[in-house]
């Protein structure tokens, strides 16, 4: 029993965490979204609904222009989207409701020209993976 429970703890303390920015296009037409970021254990385990903060629509307000156009549900009800992701995804994270958004916009503009090279071009969706300090892997 205490070898396995040190092996957990290893797993927990020792593992190779990392962000994937997944992106998408409604349609063929366009160019590519933020779909979400979500915080990964690895390349098959991610928390969902991990409920430390509540959605608050007025901590992201300013930024909604951005969100609106590069930040969208497919199905155009974007704030209830937002919510929906935030409670999904974005309450895993470490960072706050209005930090998160904004490090997904960021990292979205600093890096969407990479796209190219991921092959992303004919594809609706597309995902970047970073480090967990957001570096590009």
């Amino acid at each position: 029993m205490k070898y396995i429970l040190f092996l957990l703890f290893c797993n927990l303390y020792f593992v190779d965490a990392f962000y994937y920015l997944y992106m998408h296009k409604c349609n063929t037409d366009v160019d590519f979204t933020i779909e979400h970021l979500r915080y990964q254990y690895d390349t098959k385990h991610y928390p969902i609904y991990c409920n430390k903060e509540k959605f608050i629509f007025n901590n992201i307000k300013y930024m909604q222009n951005n969100l609106n156009h590069d930040f969208i549900d497919c199905n155009k009800k974007n704030k209830l989207y937002w919510e929906n992701i935030w409670n999904l995804y974005g309450s895993c994270t470490n960072l706050d409701n209005y930090n998160y958004f904004n490090k997904s916009l960021v990292l979205f503009y600093k890096y969407n020209n990479l796209l190219n090279h991921y092959n992303c071009v004919h594809h609706k969706h597309c995902i970047l993976k970073f480090s967990d300090n957001f570096e590009i892997l």
